[in-house]
């Protein structure tokens, strides 16, 4: 939500740049808005963070989840994986044919 919003943001605010005086959308006002909700989703997504995991909060049982998040391995997976990319492109595009 704060990404998107901070898109938004920053598209609103290129419109600006370019907006004519007499334009029905105050463009300025768009940015400001949608950086507010960015800068207050930013908080709440850094609020998540507890004992250096991203924990969710349960709201029908109002407490924070118990459980680490195992998407904060995916590093680990990424890597693994872009080094079995790299050997793969070797086979097609060995350092020779550079």
């Amino acid at each position: 939500m704060a990404q998107g919003a901070a898109i938004v943001a920053r598209w609103a605010a290129l419109l600006a740049q370019q907006q004519e005086s007499t334009g029905t959308i105050d463009f300025a006002q768009e940015a400001e808005a949608w950086q507010s909700i960015a800068n207050e989703f930013t908080i709440k997504t850094h609020l998540m963070w507890h004992e250096g995991w991203f924990r969710d909060y349960d709201a029908v049982a109002q407490e924070w989840s118990s459980q680490a998040d195992t998407m904060h391995l995916s590093p680990v997976f990424a890597v693994r994986r872009a080094g079995a990319c790299r050997t793969i492109a070797g086979v097609f595009f060995p350092p020779s044919y550079a």
